[in-house]
């Protein structure tokens, strides 16, 4: 998830098209990884960057 929201479709009057610009993305990434059950959240793990294997794994 990143932590700056940029909106990636805009509104324009009907039948004309809406055109721009967006920010590049410059904020961190961060990954959070979630153990859910009936009665709600068991455990969670949250850390800086993507997942791959290694991370999902530990």
């Amino acid at each position: 998830m990143r932590l700056n929201f940029t909106c990636t479709h805009g509104r324009s009057e009907r039948g004309k098209g809406c055109h721009g610009q967006r920010p590049k993305p410059k904020g961190k990434i961060v990954t959070l990884i979630v153990a859910m059950c009936m009665t709600g959240v068991v455990a969670s793990l949250m850390f800086e960057g993507g997942t791959n294997t290694e991370a999902f794994l530990f």
